[in-house]
């Protein structure tokens, strides 16, 4: 549900936006050069040494601190920590747009 939020707003503000939840669908998203933000969850996060076209945020549950070290490591731009804070998304799509924008 975070992710379709997520995936909505980005859109409305011209963001080209796919929701991953599956990792056969990564590897097609990943060929994908016009995806701007890739909204995944961390059991499929992608290899550190995976070179992205877009940034990603990683949906992770608020427990999960392993999961949390490992999409940072694995280069997220930021860790939405479920159940989530608005205004902790909030700095966390700031973050991953200002990246975009480079």
């Amino acid at each position: 549900m975070i992710a379709r939020i997520l995936e909505h707003k980005l859109r409305r503000e011209g963001y080209d936006v796919c929701v991953v939840d599956d990792a056969a669908r990564l590897r097609s998203v990943l060929e994908d050069s016009d995806i701007d933000v890739l909204l995944l969850d961390t059991r499929i996060a992608p290899a550190p040494d995976t070179v992205l076209r877009s940034g990603w945020l990683a949906i992770v549950d608020g427990r999960d601190s392993e999961a949390a070290r490992g999409a940072m490591h694995a280069g997220a731009a930021g860790v939405v920590r479920t159940p989530f804070k608005p205004t902790d998304v909030a700095a966390q799509v700031a973050t991953l747009l200002t990246l975009v924008r480079m």
